[in-house]
């Protein structure tokens, strides 16, 4: 009856109400940051000045932990700090609590004045910086993870014409009516001011300096020169590689160096090249003619069966497949000879074998003989020195190298790039336009020699700076995995440095460094901070002599605080530390 309708009624009011506030639960978690901190419109506050003071701060996990136990001080911002412990002693966690990523458990921290927990993120975001030991990139281009801490809101918006503004007026209805963001993804979000600098110009120079600060200067320009750049875009960089490029050949002449390289002639066989660079006489775009594809290719076999040199290669192939099983059974894998010829890989030796038994008795697909073929396409005469190639094979892959051009289709044009003498490369580095050949193999010390000819070269025409400013369009890959740690960790200095933060909290970010590289960072950023705002935490005591003021944890606390020379006497906590590295 009605009464039960309205008691179901009542009931199902019930569920829902107490679901929609289990939803809302989960959402206001405690210990949520109110929303004023996390405000990135504040205005940014002047410059942090004063003092960095703890008042009985601790920070502990459960009841049993305790990571800082009632720590207190008073940290003048006007100078050099070094937090220096053992592995227990709360150094590595105090940093995080000054630079907010922690919450403490309790007490208080205060920073210019200001309650540290209550300073909007405009403001922490802006005016400090943080490093730790394990620093992360995100996959883009060095350029964009060093000028990261400088994108806060759109600065500029891009140039537009009619159709696009129309366009962006609907996105920007649609983001508007969903509740999404409306700012521009396209705009130019640089805050070139906080670095210092009027334009990108000046922050590229600035972050050029920045990594020589940190140690990066001679690897920004080995990545330049292994670097491409777009010659439709960067005409200045194509014409002064093109200008290095005659200055080489005639610093190359003058030194008697002429061996170390062999040019690239259109009209001979380089043996310091592979046989497809041989037939292509040019760069691969894309996939299309890379070395693994050329095998099928449709257009390149077609190209070898008119100069009748397809089955030659397939008897190459053959021969270069089985030398390389012989030479590799028995060897465990990682062996340097796979290196050395790497024709076959020993994950492939088994079915390399399988194709040789099924051509031994006539039984060959065109998928083993794809795979045969691609073999030779590998092969560089002076450094594999087996003799598959001779000197009528080499001038008969010469001619099929202008049949390939000649009759190249427009639809396959975009996928590759010819070698010319007089004309920039786009496809190949801004190394291999410059020499404009091979390292010949097996000259002594050849690449050092090389490299030191070059860098004459590129210092003498004022090159250096542009090519360094390509090495900034490096990609790092994921987490910047494509740089070693070391270099990681640099650029995350100078990441924040570019910033020019008045607090600047590190974390053992040089732990993983050489002594050398450690001590001239260190230098360089004592030197920069010579007016304070610098709290380093320090993996090893006795590097804290150069600060200002030592502050020394043992067990969650401060136990010592002062100058190096006062603390650094027996008895003294500081002592030990030094004592026991």
């Amino acid at each position: 009856g009605p009464w039960k309708e309205l008691l179901d009624y009542y009931q199902q009011k019930e569920d829902v109400r107490i679901k929609y506030e289990q939803v809302v639960n989960q959402f206001e978690p405690e210990g949520l940051l109110d929303s004023a901190v996390l405000d990135a419109d504040a205005p940014s506050a002047a410059p942090l000045k004063g003092e960095f003071v703890a008042s009985n701060v601790t920070l502990a996990e459960g009841h049993a932990v305790k990571f800082l136990d009632g720590v207190s001080f008073t940290l003048p911002l006007a100078e050099r700090v070094a937090i220096v412990g053992d592995g227990t002693s709360g150094k590595d966690e105090l940093p995080l609590v000054l630079a907010r990523l922690l919450a403490p458990s309790g007490g208080t921290l205060t920073l210019a004045g200001e309650k540290a927990a209550a300073l909007p993120e405009a403001v922490t975001g802006r005016r400090m910086a943080y490093v730790g030991p394990q620093a992360h990139l995100v996959s883009a281009s060095l350029r964009d993870n060093l000028y990261y801490g400088l994108k806060h809101r759109p600065k500029t918006e891009p140039e537009r014409d009619d159709h696009e503004r129309r366009r962006r007026a609907r996105v920007m209805a649609e983001a508007e009516q969903a509740g999404n963001s409306t700012l521009d993804p396209q705009a130019d979000w640089i805050d070139y001011a906080a670095a210092g600098a009027a334009g990108p110009d000046e922050l590229t120079a600035r972050a050029i300096e920045t990594l020589a600060l940190v140690g990066m200067e001679d690897d920004i320009y080995q990545l330049g020169l292994r670097g491409r750049i777009d010659p439709a875009k960067r005409a200045d960089i194509a014409t002064a590689v093109l200008e290095a490029r005659r200055a080489f050949k005639a610093r190359l002449a003058a030194a008697n160096a002429g061996q170390l390289i062999e040019p690239l002639d259109a009209g001979r066989y380089n043996t310091n090249a592979t046989l497809a660079e041989n037939l292509l006489f040019g760069t691969p775009v894309g996939e299309t003619f890379a070395d693994g594809n050329l095998a099928t290719e449709p257009y390149v076999m077609g190209v070898l069966e008119k100069v009748g040199l397809a089955a030659e290669l397939t008897e190459v192939g053959r021969k270069l497949a089985e030398t390389m099983v012989e030479l590799f059974s028995g060897l465990p894998p990682g062996h340097e000879f796979f290196s050395q010829f790497s024709f076959i890989g020993s994950d492939d030796l088994p079915e390399f074998q399988a194709i040789l038994a099924r051509m031994a008795k006539g039984e060959i697909s065109a998928e083993d003989k794809a795979r045969v073929l691609g073999l030779p396409f590998k092969y560089v005469a002076a450094r594999h020195r087996l003799g598959l190639v001779d000197e009528a094979m080499q001038a008969r892959i010469v001619a099929a190298r202008s049949t390939f051009a000649e009759g190249l289709p427009g639809v396959l044009r975009p996928a590759i790039e010819f070698f010319d003498e007089g004309a920039y490369n786009a496809a190949s580095s801004i190394q291999d336009n410059i020499l404009f050949g091979r390292l010949a193999y097996g000259q002594a010390q050849g690449a050092e020699r090389i490299g030191a000819l070059l860098a004459e070269v590129v210092d003498g025409l004022g090159l250096r700076a542009r090519i360094m400013e390509a090495g900034l369009d490096f990609q790092v890959g994921i987490g910047g995995a494509r740089l070693p740690a070391g270099q990681r960790q640099k650029v995350a200095i100078a990441r924040a440095l570019l910033k020019r933060p008045d607090v600047m909290i590190l974390n053992q970010p040089t732990a993983t460094l050489d002594g050398p590289t450690q001590g001239r960072i260190q230098s360089g950023l004592l030197e920069r901070y010579g007016a304070g705002g610098l709290i380093w935490a320090l993996h090893r005591a006795s590097l804290a002599k150069s600060f200002d003021r030592v502050l020394v944890l043992k067990g969650g606390r401060v136990v010592e605080q002062g100058r190096f020379e006062e603390l650094n006497q027996p008895g003294r906590v500081l002592h030990d530390l030094v004592q026991a590295e």
